[in-house]
C-alpha cells in the first residue's frame, strides 16, 4: 500500500469523487425539488472537489473529471439566466 493511499484525508476525498462519479447520472434529478440555494452550493462544492482533484493529482480518470464538469454546466444552464451569469463568471 502507498504511503498516500494510508493518508486519512486521501481516502477521504478519493471517497468523495467515488461517491460523485456513482452519482453523475443522479445530479440532475436531484436539482430539480432543490431551492436555487441548495443548487448553488452543491455547484460551488463539486467545483472546488474539481480542483482539488486536479491540484494534487488525485486518481480520478480525467474522464471522469469531464464528466463531472460537463454535468456543473447542464446543472448551472437549469438555473435562471442571472445566476447562470454569475456562476459563469467564476
Amino acid at each position: 500500500m502507498e504511503k498516500r493511499d494510508r493518508n486519512p484525508s486521501f481516502v477521504l476525498h478519493r471517497k468523495e469523487i467515488l461517491q460523485v462519479q456513482n452519482n453523475i447520472r443522479d445530479l440532475l434529478t436531484w436539482t430539480k425539488d432543490k431551492s436555487e440555494v441548495e443548487i448553488v452550493d452543491l455547484i460551488l462544492k463539486l467545483r472546488e472537489k474539481l480542483m482539488r482533484a486536479r491540484k494534487h493529482q488525485l486518481p480520478v480518470k480525467e474522464e471522469l473529471l469531464v464528466r463531472l464538469e460537463q454535468s456543473i454546466q447542464t446543472i448551472i444552464s437549469s438555473l435562471p439566466e442571472d445566476l447562470q451569469t454569475l456562476l459563469h463568471r467564476q
